[in-house]
């Protein structure tokens, strides 16, 4: 077995029993590191020498690298388990272990589409954004007149069979079609879903409404200290109810920044939009 390959493995079974948290699984897991230290140790011997020396010190003494003493121990296990330990554990342990194939890429050319661009974005050179607090307030007006909002029951009530629909039926937990209609929550949920595949005042005011998400977020890695960002966004996107009601909490302050830089307004104009248009552009003048 090549190098890489061995390495990919030991990190796997690593990964997998740091995922379990055994105590029981301690001396694996320094067999497992003085394995992976020795397979990198062969790959990269002549170009760093204390790797070099480090192992070949272990192989004088007998010793484990990683084993340590009772008094003091040279790794900490198991590990100390936190939410955020846990979410990030099972995510590496998922891009360690997936293995990708045909028939699990997208058939859904649009899906690809935007898979592909979010990807390619990832290796973008972009200049760091400025500071929120700098930046101009903006308000976006949005005039409607005789559009569908969100679409009713009877609109969506039409056999569709695509790869969506599949993926939509699976989120909800539906095994087929009629599951959907015993719950009035899923009723609204595929209400929005189909709402936001058409040309409905809905989805445009959720595709404004991004511009809020993305000031929020762009100002909580304004502000946020290093504890909080390590926590991650969603721990400040769903908040608690006392973060709610405090003022100072950082959940409060996006929210305010957020306020003071987007302003969006959806007006239903039983004129017409062109009368409405026309209304503004006179009043302006």
């Amino acid at each position: 077995m090549g190098f890489l390959p061995s390495h990919c493995k030991k990190s796997v079974e690593l990964v997998e029993i740091m995922k379990n948290g055994d105590p029981s699984k301690r001396g694996t897991v320094v067999v497992l590191l003085q394995d992976m230290l020795e397979v990198v140790t062969d790959m990269m011997v002549n170009e760093i020498r204390e790797l070099a020396e480090l192992h070949q010190s272990s192989k004088d003494t007998g010793q484990q690298v990683f084993a340590g003493t009772e008094a003091k121990p040279a790794i900490l296990f198991p590990p100390v388990v936190t939410a955020q330990w846990e979410e990030q554990i099972r995510r590496l342990y998922l891009l360690l272990t997936v293995k990708e194939t045909a028939a699990e890429v997208p058939t859904n050319s649009e899906v690809r589409r935007r898979v592909s661009f979010f990807t390619n974005s990832l290796f973008m050179d972009m200049p760091r954004a400025p500071r929120v607090r700098k930046m101009l307030t903006f308000s976006v007006l949005t005039p409607y007149y005789g559009v569908e909002t969100v679409y009713s029951k009877n609109d969506i009530e039409v056999e569709n069979e695509d790869e969506e629909w599949s993926n939509f039926l699976e989120r909800l937990e539906c095994k087929k079609d009629s599951d959907i209609w015993e719950k009035e929550e899923n009723i609204l949920q595929l209400r929005h879903w189909a709402s936001l595949r058409g040309q409905t005042l809905c989805r445009t005011v959720r595709g404004m409404m991004y511009y809020r998400r993305a000031i929020k977020l762009q100002e909580f890695l304004d502000m946020a200290s290093e504890k909080e960002i390590f926590d991650g966004y969603k721990a400040i996107a769903v908040p608690s109810e006392e973060e709610k009601k405090s003022h100072r909490s950082l959940y409060a302050r996006l929210e305010a920044m957020a306020d003071l830089k987007f302003t969006y307004a959806a007006t239903d104009s039983n004129m017409g939009i062109r009368s409405a248009l026309e209304t503004v552009v006179q009043q302006i003048s």
